[in-house]
């Protein structure tokens, strides 16, 4: 899968069905070169020119399943904000 088919993916809470915002970037290790996380943006700040304060990074072991449209995410897998 490419990151041009991940941009703009809505990502949902599958517990409270939440919807968190839209993928906007990947989160990679560079030191292992693999990928840590997903980078996720409010629904008002992918457009915003201050929005990456609000951004949150999803760990990729909190995906539970990438679909076509949408990405799902069990937020009890250990959900973080980039602010904490």
């Amino acid at each position: 899968m490419k990151l041009s088919s991940l941009r703009s993916q809505v990502v949902i809470d599958i517990h409270s069905g939440e919807r968190l915002g839209n993928v906007i970037d990947l989160d990679v290790d560079f030191k292992t070169g693999f990928i840590t996380g997903l980078v996720v943006g409010s629904e008002n700040s992918f457009m915003s020119f201050f929005g990456k304060e609000q951004d949150k990074i999803v760990p990729w072991h909190s995906i539970a399943k990438i679909g076509k449209d949408a990405v799902l995410i069990n937020r009890g897998n250990d959900h973080n904000d980039n602010a904490e």
